[in-house]
């Protein structure tokens, strides 16, 4: 099946049921070729009128593989009549498994390098998790991707806050002891914020820093500092260096987003390779590294078992939180509500669900947590709504993002912009944002093998 020079002139909303509606008509074993080009201009809008929505090579493969397509090759082809005009070709087939171009140098990483801290693990870790959770910060070049070490900073501060702030030192570094000058360099750094937030305090302190970014900046700056000296710097020391690093410059951003992502450290770099197998493989890849991680901390202290060390760094800070707060927006309202899901009305003993299952994506973003049913909320448990749910109740689920944008706009609009890929300046930002929640859906239903739902009639 042949798509020429027609999904650049889509909206970037409508990307997600484009590439939806070419894999449901493609026959099992077929072959989908799409051809397209950027726009000539960095907006979405030419100046003759017309509409090119930009989107990297390697970001559309992985929209495609998102629906159950294979990507087989990316090239690039010339014009036949405007010199400097060249199109980009994508082979796709049918099918649902991929192939491993970059996973056997993180794997080479995780095995065969030195490692006299805990930190190439946590690097590697951290990029699942953006690639997971904030696959919109980051920018596509013409063979790398630039992913904001702020974000990874971010990850860092979640993994090592139960590890660093446990009732007992636990050492992180090769020759790392209480009272030792041989520290890791932001040990300090996350105990006094544990200080000033309580031991139990994570889960507030990143709302605050959602919120305010710049009050905690300095915190997080150490963080990033460590992460660019060390793993950044020395991952691959068995073969080629990994990662590189990048203080300021990124490509330009090419899907209609002027501000684009936040970038207060720096950026790092990835091979694209690499990259797409990390989005590809996040899941498999992070349950690796947890285990070589809890293995190497044991080494570290020989005193701890590994039952010990696992539930520290598989701890989640949103587990449990953030529907309350909910609530209290939702009752705030004075207006009636009704079921996110059948549109019923909601009395005072409705469900607050996650969107997304909390337990298949741990996360408790304000967009993410919508109210329902308890019946349909326990029916729906840990499946993903179907694309025709979404659809039918995007009013409903509109209703409700305004609702928090209007009484926590920072946070929501972090958020969205973090998970979904939305700007708040964006006319159409719950247009965008709903776009993003179908294609978080299709790679998590292609990837993990998860059961779509919606209401019995």
């Amino acid at each position: 099946m042949l798509c020429s020079a027609t999904i650049m002139h889509l909206a970037r909303q409508d990307l997600i049921a484009g590439a939806f509606n070419l894999a449901r008509i493609l026959k099992p074993g077929g072959r989908l070729i799409v051809t397209y080009r950027p726009g000539e201009g960095g907006n979405e809008r030419e100046a003759d009128g017309r509409l090119y929505t930009g989107i990297p090579p390697g970001k559309l493969v992985l929209l495609l593989e998102s629906t159950g397509l294979k990507g087989l090759a990316v090239l690039k082809q010339a014009d036949a009549w405007r010199p400097n005009v060249t199109w980009h070709v994508i082979v796709c087939e049918k099918g649902t498994e991929s192939a491993a171009h970059g996973l056997n140098r993180i794997q080479s990483v995780l095995v065969q390098d030195r490692k006299v801290a805990t930190y190439k693990f946590a690097l590697i870790r951290a990029l699942c998790d953006v690639s997971r959770y904030e696959p919109h910060v980051v920018r596509w070049g013409q063979d790398e991707v630039y992913v904001p070490l702020a974000s990874l900073a971010m990850r860092w501060l979640i993994y090592y806050w139960p590890v660093v702030n446990a009732p007992d030192f636990i050492s992180q570094m090769h020759g790392e002891k209480p009272g030792g000058k041989n520290l890791i360099s932001f040990r300090r750094t996350i105990q006094g914020l544990a200080g000033s937030f309580g031991l139990d305090g994570l889960y507030a302190l990143l709302n605050h820093i959602d919120e305010e970014p710049g009050t905690y900046r300095p915190n997080l700056k150490v963080i990033a500092d460590a992460i660019r000296k060390g793993p950044v710097s020395f991952a691959g020391t068995k073969g080629p260096r990994l990662f590189g690093f990048s203080p300021r410059h990124a490509p330009p951003c090419s899907e209609g987003d002027s501000e684009g992502p936040h970038d207060p450290f720096g950026w790092v770099v990835v091979p694209q390779p690499i990259w797409m197998d990390i989005c590809r493989f996040d899941h498999w890849i992070e349950d690796s590294i947890v285990v070589r991680w809890a293995q190497l901390t044991v080494e570290m202290n020989p005193d701890m078992t590994m039952s010990e060390i696992l539930p520290l760094l598989l701890e989640s800070p949103g587990a449990g939180r953030g529907t309350d707060e909910v609530r209290e927006i939702l009752e705030e309202t004075h207006v009636g509500l009704e079921c996110v899901w059948s549109g019923r009305a909601l009395k005072d003993d409705y469900n607050v669900d996650h969107v997304i299952p909390y337990s298949v994506w741990g996360n408790s973003d304000l967009w993410n947590m919508l109210p329902c049913l308890p019946r349909l909320n326990n029916e729906k448990c840990d499946c993903l709504p179907t694309q025709r749910l979404l659809d039918q109740r995007e009013d409903a689920i509109d209703y409700y993002w305004r609702l928090y944008r209007s009484r926590l706009p920072k946070r929501f609009e972090t958020q969205i912009r973090r998970a979904l890929g939305s700007s708040a300046s964006s006319a159409a930002w719950e247009k965008i944002a709903m776009s993003g929640l179908k294609e978080t859906v299709e790679k998590l239903a292609s990837t993990r093998g998860l059961a779509r739902w919606e209401p019995h009639p």
